[in-house]
């Protein structure tokens, strides 16, 4: 099986070659983890989105910083999580010369250290960034850009439209904290700037039909299978062989339910395997002529918790993390593709289809949000136990958007050897 994980990169993510080469570091300074009289980990969202781009990230408070640390890195991030980070004289005087790419993110917004702004929170804006708008909460928001920056996105509240983001040559400021979703969004299309990536990164949809299994309807999945072939739509189907829900009374024959597999597999789908699987679950099913060329982890424990090694580098999931310290791992809901620390790189699946009415609204709404946005991924969840006609209901639903579709064969670590054929 030949590797097509960097046409995957290439087409996904048109990362820089700046960006791509090895050693790439990003120094990510905060001065606190926390904001006063919290306890939730706002420095963290901020990595996690940098796991989008081609880089090592390098998290460190602002007391811990030496100048070698700024002179080794490839661009330098500044988060002010309460106040703007304090460093020592010599470090102060290369950040303030620097000609690297360096953002100020919350109070260090715009990157000046003695200045006494002040955060001025808005309950409840509209934010504007290239033609499309999310209704968001800025708390802290630091709307204060250097003379002469150029304003990239704007919150418009009842009193009056605020920059909230801005650029001026190899400096950008970010006047609040990236925590919820919305501006998680625009905060890593911002970053396609300050990596340099600009205009290459295009956005892309791919469909989830998610965990097919031996209790589903073969006849549904077939009939959707042609639908996707037909219309060239990219498609990936989840599936487990072992741990079938308890309330599936009747299973289908094990030949039916492979065959139908294979059929899915002819006409495009990738075959992704769930849950904890290891190195005999891809053979059991390879032997059998159904080639699984990713993975999709559904208890969210990426990396990825699999038994044994196996021949993947193309996963379905989320990044998990601690909001507060001491307490359960909740998922970092990504909009685009992230690099796993061990090379690979995880598929979000972001987009999720419902029934109809409302639901189908919904998904609709979601893509819309994600189409202005480069390099973002739409990955549409398809619940294999729905019949047919919901099944595509919901792919109709997304393709209404207009949103282009990635390529088929960049949906798996391999191609698989029914292709090769």
């Amino acid at each position: 099986m030949r590797l097509i994980l960097f046409l995957l990169l290439g087409v996904l993510l048109c990362v820089s070659a700046q960006a791509a080469e090895l050693g790439d570091r990003t120094l990510l300074i905060y001065d606190t983890l926390a904001k006063p009289f919290s306890a939730i980990n706002e420095v963290e969202p901020i990595a996690l989105v940098l796991t989008g781009f081609k880089t090592q990230v390098v998290k460190k408070e602002a007391g811990q910083i030496t100048p070698a640390d700024i002179e080794n890195s490839n661009r330098i991030i500044l988060a002010g999580v309460s106040g703007m980070p304090k460093l020592d004289a010599a470090s102060q005087r290369l950040i303030e010369k620097t000609s690297k790419p360096l953002l100020g993110i919350g109070r260090a917004a715009n990157l000046a250290a003695d200045s006494e702004i002040k955060s001025k929170p808005l309950n409840k804006a509209d934010v504007s960034y290239r033609g499309a708008k999310w209704e968001v909460r800025l708390d802290p928001f630091y709307p204060e850009p250097p003379k002469g920056a150029q304003i990239l996105a704007e919150a418009i509240s009842e009193s009056g439209k605020w920059p909230l983001a801005w650029r001026g040559g190899n400096r950008f400021g970010f006047g609040t904290l990236p925590g919820n979703q919305a501006l998680s969004m625009i905060f890593s299309d911002i970053l396609s700037d300050f990596f340099g990536n600009g205009e290459k990164g295009r956005s892309g949809l791919f469909f989830i039909i998610q965990n097919y299994h031996p209790g589903s309807d073969p006849t549904a999945l077939r009939r959707l299978a042609d639908y996707m072939a037909f219309n060239q739509l990219p498609f990936i189907v989840t599936t487990q062989l072992r741990d079938v829900p308890s309330d599936v009374t009747q299973l289908m024959p094990r030949e039916t339910y492979l065959d139908s597999l294979r059929y899915a597999q002819s006409r495009g789908g990738k075959i992704f395997l769930r849950g904890e699987i290891g190195a005999q679950d891809v053979e059991n099913y390879t032997l059998e002529g159904v080639y699984p060329v990713g993975g999709e982890n559904p208890s969210i424990a990426m990396p990825p918790a699999f038994a044994d090694p196996v021949p993947f580098s193309v996963f379905l999931g989320n990044r998990i993390y601690q909001a507060t310290p001491g307490s359960e791992y909740v998922p970092f809901r990504s909009h685009s593709v992230l690099f796993l620390p061990n090379g690979g790189i995880l598929l979000p699946p972001n987009i999720l289809g419902g029934l109809d009415g409302d639901a189908l609204e919904s998904v609709k709404k979601s893509i819309r949000e994600l189409k202005p946005l480069r390099n973002s991924v739409a990955g549409v969840i398809v619940p294999a136990w729905l019949p047919f006609q919901k099944m595509r209901d919901v792919v109709d639903a997304a393709r209404s958007c207009g949103m282009p579709m990635i390529p088929a064969q960049a949906l798996s670590s391999n191609s698989s050897a029914s292709e090769n054929k």
